[in-house]
């Protein structure tokens, strides 16, 4: 068996952006083959950037 090369990438965006980025990803990666991945998406409950403190969406 052998064995696809694979990547994992970890992005974290507002809500309203979340469509937009599935789209792209799928419009611009898609093979239509075996190993073309999935996508994930999960919920984050708080962000905050403890250089500035910054919530929310600023800290993104």
């Amino acid at each position: 068996m052998a064995l696809l090369p694979k990547i994992s990438v970890r992005t974290v965006v507002r809500d309203d952006e979340v469509d937009a980025i599935v789209d792209a990803v799928i419009d611009r990666l898609s093979t239509s083959s075996f190993g073309d991945g999935k996508i994930f998406i999960r919920n984050v409950e708080q962000a905050i950037r403890i250089r500035t403190n910054e919530r929310e969406d600023e800290a993104l």
